[in-house]
């Protein structure tokens, strides 16, 4: 089994995704701070802790990747508390989407919410996304493109009620880990045969590729051949490269240059 891992920072002052390697479980985190722009004592931000916490729980505990995901959205829960935040708020809450798996054997168990990625590729050259539907924020993306040429900073601040109301969606129209128990309805698990399996890959958001278009579904092909070519840092170095040409994400419709990356591959 060979191992490839990455973590990259986008923008931001931190990387607020988190990754997990530990013998047999794998794992990455997607952080997102409170609406109230939280830091704790130590200028980290709610996102950090929301991941780190998740990533600290999956790393402790023992059992399913469900009752993980649990124990993780309780200990969140437990911090803010800690933290003297008001959790009756939406605004002020601190979460985490994931992706897991487990490789026991032959099998591969998994477990996902939000928009973090597991990609498998095979033997003859197909690949399979375990989940398809992520994209919470197609909508806004959509108006974000029709905005035209506009600067970053003005699409920004025209759509901004709409990114708000998008994040007090939380656990309503998608999922996250962030204290409330209806997380539950949007976690996706299952297991798969590995059989004919040659890579995995689980990735936050950061490493989706951009694309022109944002009403038709991501395109892999070319994550695959860059990644044939030279592992998640080809792919990687391809998004960056691809980023860095749009600053304005005007080509590429997105809310920031670059976004945090947590990837981990596994070649079986």
């Amino acid at each position: 089994m060979k191992i490839e891992k990455i973590y990259d920072k986008g923008i931001g002052m931190m990387n607020e995704d988190q990754l997990l390697i530990k013998e047999n479980l794998f794992a990455v985190f997607d952080g997102a701070t409170s609406l109230n722009n939280f830091f704790d004592s130590e200028g980290k931000t709610g996102g950090f802790l929301a991941s780190f916490i998740a990533k600290e729980t999956f790393s402790a505990d023992n059992g399913s990747l469900t009752k993980l995901a649990q124990l993780a959205n309780e200990k969140i829960m437990q911090e803010m508390i800690n933290n003297d935040v008001d959790i009756s708020k939406k605004d002020n809450l601190w979460s985490t989407g994931f992706a897991a798996i487990k490789i026991n054997s032959d099998t591969l168990e998994w477990a996902q919410i939000s928009d973090c990625l597991i990609l498998l590729m095979n033997k003859d050259n197909s690949i399979k996304l375990l989940v398809e539907e992520y994209s919470h924020d197609k909508e806004i993306m959509i108006k974000w493109k029709n905005l035209g040429t506009i600067s970053r900073e003005e699409k920004w601040n025209i759509l901004f009620d709409k990114i708000v109301n998008l994040r007090k969606n939380q656990n309503i129209t998608y999922g996250v880990l962030n204290s409330e128990k209806e997380y539950i309805k949007f976690i996706k698990t299952g297991s798969v045969n590995l059989k004919g399996v040659r890579h995995i890959v689980i990735f936050t958001d950061g490493l989706i590729p951009p694309k022109e278009s944002p009403e038709m579904p991501d395109k892999f092909d070319d994550f695959v051949k860059n990644f044939l070519d030279g592992g998640i840092t080809r792919v990687k170095n391809k998004i960056r490269e691809m980023e860095n040409k749009d600053s304005e994400c005007q080509k590429y419709p997105r809310y920031k240059k670059q976004d945090d990356i947590a990837a981990i591959s596994i070649t079986l």
